[in-house]
């Protein structure tokens, strides 16, 4: 007996050693290693090569009713705005020089965007709408999107088509100022779609004024109103182009568990005359006040960051009803750039939901939800720099397949559309080829923010924690109005 037991406990030991090296081999291949942004040439270039689809795959798809072979048919199907090979565009610097020299292929009258919206059934088919392809995460997990635009009607739906899935939930909003032919394309496309909302009411948004929050604010109210139970909330600039697909954004903020991804640091102290003068709209255009503002009546520590991010259906829901909060957004509103304090400080108090009290950076590689060039950065703008912020062309392919992050900042289809088109071809052979493995989970399970959220237990993020912090918050910041600011 005593020989049986020893060897049954002999093949115990090696099998809990062969599962502890398997989980081990596992993971080293979920999370790769440190060197995160760092691709050869070959893996770029094979980022436009489409693979084929294992039986298993192509049954765990979901199609229209449109048959994918008469999508690629249809005449008005959209097409590169160049002939461009883009796997070319990677170690190719002649190529690239040569392709920004390329005219842009001109289409019909009847498949020119603003005539094609006319017809809901040829445009949804010829463009894509009626064959979505559809993991079944991404169902279980939707998401709501807003695009802010002002110009360039057929590359804001080139991002919606991009993103585009008939669960979500989509609100577009175009500047009161841009030319009613605008307004009536995207008008014109929200009819068609279902989900996709393009708010009627609309304003005049003034550079630096608190009307860019307020368009934002009515895309919430939407979206709160909406019958889709979406998680996440991602607000874009129509100028912006996604990096990863939307079943790899549903897998990255699963991972998340409901932390908000939101550029938050100190407000610089040379940024604090924004805030201590009131600034109205004259003749489109703002105007310094001369009297001192008075401060908010709680003694808030003031951030900055980003107008765009990842907001959590509950943070959004503490946005629109938190009385401090609310009050907040007001005092905000005749201040300079608004958007670029508000929800980097929001994000920061002790009770909102998905909140950290961490600095999240652009400029440290924290920020998921932005890549870009700001102007004095060390990475080489291919393009031109606009209002500080790199405009991406061509040349700029190579660093944007490689960058782990939700989207990229900013694009310019009269400037350089290529660039565009192959951002989308990449994103249509990865979503025809999902694999989550690909993904840098070690980038993301490891910023800051994240981290500190995923180690909370569950008892620190119910409602009744977040109230009892809020109440001791309140006690302590009450601000003596008679100060200085």
């Amino acid at each position: 007996m005593d020989t049986d037991m020893k060897r049954k406990s002999i093949v115990y030991i090696l099998c809990c050693v062969y599962i502890l090296i398997l989980c081990m081999f596992r993971g080293l291949n979920e999370f790769p290693s440190p060197s995160l942004l760092e691709s050869s040439e070959q893996s770029l270039t094979d980022s436009f090569k489409l693979r084929h689809l294992s039986r298993a795959e192509f049954n765990n798809m979901s199609f229209g009713k449109q048959s994918v072979y008469s999508v690629l048919q249809d005449a008005c199907s959209p097409r590169k705005h160049t002939p461009v090979q883009c796997s070319r565009l990677i170690g190719d610097a002649e190529y690239v020089r040569f392709v920004r020299n390329i005219k842009i292929e001109q289409i019909t009258d009847e498949c020119r965007l603003e005539n094609l919206v006319k017809d809901c059934t040829r445009f949804k088919i010829s463009h894509g709408y009626s064959s979505v392809d559809i993991q079944e995460e991404e169902r279980l997990f939707p998401l709501s999107f807003t695009i802010k635009m002002h110009q360039n009607p057929d590359q804001a739906e080139q991002l919606l088509r991009t993103i585009y899935r008939p669960h979500n939930f989509y609100c577009i909003y175009v500047d009161g100022k841009s030319p009613v032919e605008v307004f009536e394309t995207m008008k014109n496309i929200g009819t068609c779609l279902d989900n996709v909302v393009v708010v009627r009411d609309r304003v005049n948004v003034v550079y630096a004024s608190s009307a860019h929050f307020q368009a934002e604010l009515q895309c919430m109210k939407l979206a709160l109103q909406s019958q889709v139970k979406w998680k996440y909330y991602i607000n874009m600039a129509a100028q912006e182009f996604p990096l990863r697909t939307t079943f790899e954004m549903v897998q990255i903020l699963t991972a998340m568990r409901e932390v908000n991804d939101i550029e938050t640091y100190d407000l610089p102290v040379f940024l604090r005359w924004r805030l201590q003068k009131s600034f109205s709209i004259e003749s489109n255009g703002l105007v310094e006040s001369s009297d001192n503002k008075r401060p908010f009546e709680y003694d808030v520590r003031l951030s900055k960051g980003s107008a765009y991010g990842l907001f959590t259906r509950k943070f959004v829901e503490f946005i629109l009803e938190d009385d401090i909060a609310q009050k907040f957004i007001l005092w905000l509103n005749d201040t300079y750039a608004p958007e670029e304090n508000m929800w980097a400080t929001l994000v920061t108090l002790p009770w909102a939901p998905g909140s950290y009290p961490l600095e999240v950076r652009h400029t440290r590689g924290d920020f998921l939800s932005r890549a870009m060039i700001w102007y004095g950065e060390n990475q080489k703008c291919h393009g031109k720099f606009v209002r500080g912020v790199c405009v991406f062309e061509s040349g700029d392919l190579p660093w944007l397949i490689k960058q782990p992050n939700f989207f990229a900042n900013k694009f310019d289809v009269n400037k350089d559309a290529t660039v565009i088109d192959c951002l989308e071809e990449v994103l249509k052979n990865r979503t025809m080829n999902p694999k989550v493995t690909d993904l840098k989970w070690q980038y993301y399970l490891t910023r800051p923010h994240v981290t500190y959220y995923r180690r909370l237990n569950s008892s620190e993020k119910l409602v009744k924690a977040r109230d009892f912090r809020r109440l001791k918050w309140l006690t302590y910041h009450l601000r003596d109005l008679k100060s200085d600011f």
